[in-house]
């Protein structure tokens, strides 16, 4: 039994940690040689009623943004300046540092990119080497444009921290950003409500303002290479993000070539893709050779590529660079341990890749990528309170959920019946599985089985009621009953061959068009099918599934002109690489034959390759992400006994890092852990912590004996090892070399020795039964 002083005596060595204490830089003496903004070991406190994207000064803003400054980014990083197009920047600014002017020549080259989370580490690194450089709280303040709350106060910061001392330019830059948060030195921190920033009645003038400023910049400076980039890239932007129209492309077009002609290696060159891009993206092309290049080692400038070759309606090559954006993400990943949410729109790439080949008729790959999606790390479990946005999409339930979509889509009725029979239970939350039901119901109709879809909808009713029972969201109720009233309408239109089954807009997300113009043609509704064939292929004119199914009903309808008229040399040609047994090609053996056609009908032709592609694509990253090898360690525990990442070879473990048993947070999140320790330890799974705490005091406290103190052993019923140097901690990426401190950090690790999932934070993560579910999810699954 636990003595009764020791509550008394941890809450004694737990009391001061509640106290901030700002240190010697907030206190206004000498700068540290680090950017410690507290001399708190754990600022969880700090984060409990933080709003990330509101916060109430710069102090918060910094705590509200990824943890750490930039890392000392090596050559052969995937990431590197060589390969973010560092080198081609041009701004001098006001500093003393000289790795602060490197930082902030790396981060205005990520801004060109649009690689945002990566800047702010640059521009955090500025301001860590020189906190009155007014110019990196500008970067800090640009990197931030998606989140305006934050932007602002780092605009005002950079407002009082410029002096005379500032070149002309500077000043100019700074008074730009200035104008467009309207911020000044005296601006209250908190913007009144009927001002705020991201309002839209404020936004498209501010942003035509800044636009006119820009313009005077490269007028008074013609000689300087930034204004003209960052011009260029407003107009790009800003015609998608405040619909300012561009009053002349090809002036635009103009101002890049000539940036191009001064600094060709300036990484900018992808803005001429967003300009065209819904104009003439054939336009776009040549830019899109071009800019990859200029930034390889980021994954966006190749996903840019990917759209302007898509939006020409060259979709095959478009996958290819999709790939390529894909492969640089993986690489990254793995060589940093970084999670899906820790890497900038991951999910974007994965779904426009994967839904471009199921246009393209190229199912079986689509589908192979989408079980790949699923292997990933899930994003559900990001803390609650997290300094980061939320990724727009969870990986594994968005692979899942693409899965059943294209087996609809590629008429494997039984394959997809199967699969939504055998996930349905396994599914946590109450949206994915009533839309499991849903697809479930829809290959029970096209198995010609629809007796047996009743009882379907009856459970997806009756999940209904259990959700509404517990009390679920709005959302997830609505989420529930339009997968009920799809499957319901899907019954009443095979039942009555009446297409006024579907009220307008009957879930969208399931009753896609594709999805309807297979119900109407089972339906034997020839006419309607066949008219809602004609909008999507016209459309979506060069992307085979639509325009296949097109020409299949047009035929059907006996419209041989619109038939053969769409089913030409280029629409030949691009099926030669679909899926062999593709239904919706199949349908056109009638159709060929009638125009006399040899067998088979597809024209054969070499694949385009976009000339901005390396000749090995293994060059850019591996295809398929592999969970990383989680870095060994060699540590002490209580008694001296030292344990290492092999001593676990072939069980997996579960590792907590902590910032020792004198911080209250990590007790308490501990203590979360602790009724759970059993269901770890019963599915396999092994419970570890590493404390920031010294082997001293782990013995003041355990003992050095192998068993702990009476009362010790009930408090931390696990093995505890010291890792007072830290070395562990960073490896892990546990540390936040900004505020020179450890992170909390749980990481789970298989028996092979690879990183399947983690949560690193300035904030302890606490939901051991989320992490259980997710662990025997990921254990489950075999290394590819």
């Amino acid at each position: 039994m636990r003595p009764a002083s020791l509550p008394l005596i941890l809450a004694a060595i737990l009391a001061p940690l509640l106290a901030v204490v700002p240190t010697a830089h907030a206190q206004g003496t000498t700068v540290p040689p680090v950017f410690k903004r507290y001399n708190l070991r754990c600022l969880a406190p700090l984060l409990k009623d933080l709003d990330p994207e509101e916060p109430e000064n710069l102090d918060q803003a910094f705590l509200a943004g990824p943890a750490g400054s930039a890392e000392r980014v090596s050559n052969d990083d995937p990431a590197s300046d060589e390969r973010v197009g560092t080198s081609a920047i041009r701004l001098p600014i006001t500093t003393k540092s000289p790795d602060a002017q490197s930082h902030f020549n790396r981060g205005l080259a990520l801004l060109h990119t649009l690689w945002y989370r990566e800047a702010e580490h640059a521009f955090r690194s500025v301001v860590h080497h020189d906190p009155d450089c007014a110019m990196g709280y500008w970067g800090l303040a640009m990197a931030n444009e998606l989140r305006p709350g934050r932007a602002r106060l780092f605009a005002r910061t950079a407002v009082m921290k410029s002096n005379r001392s500032l070149s002309p330019i500077e000043t100019r830059w700074i008074q730009i950003l200035a104008n467009y948060y309207e911020v000044s030195a005296s601006t209250p921190l908190q913007p009144p409500q009927e001002r705020e920033i991201g309002s839209n009645d404020s936004l498209e003038s501010r942003t035509a303002e800044r636009l006119h400023a820009l313009e005077d910049l490269v007028i008074d400076f013609p000689d300087e290479i930034e204004p003209k980039a960052f011009l260029l890239r407003q107009l790009a932007l800003d015609k998608f993000r405040a619909n300012i129209p561009v009053t002349t492309t090809l002036g635009a077009e103009h101002l890049a070539q000539e940036l191009a002609q001064n600094q060709p290696d300036h990484p900018s060159r992808h803005y001429l893709i967003f300009l065209w891009l819904d104009r003439r993206p054939e336009r776009g092309i040549a830019f899109a050779n071009s800019a990859p290049h200029l930034s390889p080692g980021v994954a966006e400038t190749w996903r840019y590529a990917g759209e302007a070759y898509a939006a020409a309606d060259r979709l095959h090559e478009a996958i290819t660079l999709y790939e390529a954006a894909l492969r640089v993400d993986h690489q990254l990943m793995e060589q940093r341990l970084l999670m899906p949410a820790e890497t900038e729109n991951l999910g974007g790439n994965y779904e426009v890749l994967i839904q471009t080949l199921a246009d393209m008729g190229r199912i079986d790959e689509a589908l192979d990528w989408s079980k790949r999606a699923t292997r990933f790390p899930t994003s559900m479990l990001v803390r609650e309170n997290s300094t980061l946005p939320l990724p727009e999409v969870d990986l594994p339930a968005m692979g899942h959920r693409l899965s059943l979509e294209l087996l609809a889509r590629g008429e494997r009725w039984e394959t997809l019946l199967e699969e939504a029979t055998a996930d349905s239970n396994r599914l946590a939350d109450f949206e994915s599985r009533s839309r499991q039901l849903f697809w479930k119901g829809l290959a029970l109709h096209f198995l010609d089985r629809g007796d047996e879809v009743r009882a379907t909808a009856d459970e997806v009713l009756q999940l209904l009621r259990t959700a509404l029972k517990e009390g679920v969201s709005n959302k997830t109720e609505r989420s529930i009953s339009a997968s009920l009233g799809a499957l319901q309408a899907c019954s009443k239109l095979l039942q009555d061959a009446s297409p006024a089954a579907f009220s307008t807009g009957t879930a969208p997300d399931l009753l896609t068009p594709q999805i309807l113009i297979l119900l109407y043609d089972k339906a034997g509704l020839t006419n309607e099918a066949a008219s809602l064939a004609r909008d999507l292929a016209a459309s979506h004119p060069r992307r085979v599934y639509p325009v296949a199914t097109h020409c299949y009903l047009a035929f059907k309808s006996d419209n041989r002109k619109e038939a053969s008229l769409h089913f030409n040399r280029l629409f030949r040609a691009d099926a030669a690489r679909t899926d062999p047994d593709l239904p919706a090609l199949r349908r056109l053996d009638p159709l060929a034959a009638d125009m006399q056609l040899p067998t088979p009908w597809t024209l054969p032709t070499a694949l385009a390759v976009p000339p901005s592609l390396p000749a090995d694509l293994s060059d850019l990253g591996p295809g398929k992400w592999t969970p990383p090898l989680a870095p060994d360690f060699s540590l002490q525990d209580h008694a001296g006994k030292i344990h290492s990442l092999a001593d676990f070879k072939g069980k997996p473990v579960l590792i907590n890092f902590f910032l020792g048993i004198r911080c209250a947070f990590c007790l308490e999140q501990l203590n979360v852990f602790k009724p759970h320790l059993e269901e770890f330890t019963d599915a396999g799974i092994e419970f570890v912590s590493i404390s920031s705490d010294s082997l001293e005091l782990l013995q003041e406290n355990f003992g050095k004996l192998p068993e702990k103190r009476a009362g010790f052993e009930e408090e931390f019923p696990y093995l505890v090892l010291a890792d007072p140097a830290l070395e562990s901690f960073k490896s892990y990426r546990a540390f936040d070399d900004f505020e020179d401190g450890p992170l909390h950090a749980t990481v789970l690790i298989d028996g092979d020795g690879r990183v399947r999932w983690a949560d690193r934070g300035h904030s302890p993560f606490r939901e051991p039964s989320a992490l259980l579910r997710e662990a025997q999810r990921l254990l489950a699954l075999e290394i590819p």
